[in-house]
């Protein structure tokens, strides 16, 4: 799993034991994400969750598990990678606050198209009452979107 993670210096605040709980959840998301398995993915949702997507209305915990489910569905030819980088956490109590940078790659081995996406993410990580940490709330900002021909020329 630490081959998912792209070299950062986060900011931690003293609570490091939370921050690394939730660094630990945050690398346990994009393991799921590129291994194309919805369901760890949404293992680390709350059932509050509210997630904020450029140009798209406010997302809740069902419509996350429904799109998960539906983008992960096998598509041959296409592989999809994505890697956080930290920024900065810090913790309060039963809240942790990260914000980090995804990259995410998007090969398609069918037309040798190669789409690349950096996004902003500002999260808002909760315990839950069995002590597990619990996406709450994201907002994401894009930052860069590009696509290049990998065909051999």
């Amino acid at each position: 799993m630490a081959s998912c993670v792209a070299p950062a210096q986060p900011v931690a605040s003293a609570d490091s034991e939370s921050v690394n709980a939730v660094r630990a959840a945050i690398l346990s998301y994009a393991a799921a994400v590129n291994a194309a398995n919805p369901e760890g993915v949404i293992r680390g949702m709350a059932d509050d969750i509210v997630l904020s997507y450029p140009g798209t209305p406010d997302s809740d915990y069902v419509t996350l598990a429904s799109s998960y489910r539906e983008m992960m569905q096998p598509r041959p030819g296409i592989r999809v990678r994505t890697v956080p980088s930290f920024e900065e956490m810090f913790a309060s109590g039963d809240i942790v606050v990260a914000r980090l940078t995804w990259t995410t790659t998007t090969t398609n081995e069918n037309t040798r198209r190669e789409s690349v996406r950096k996004m902003k993410d500002l999260q808002v990580w909760r315990r839950d009452g069995k002590g597990d940490w619990r996406l709450a709330r994201g907002m994401h900002y894009l930052l860069s979107n590009s696509t290049t021909d990998t065909a051999p020329r």
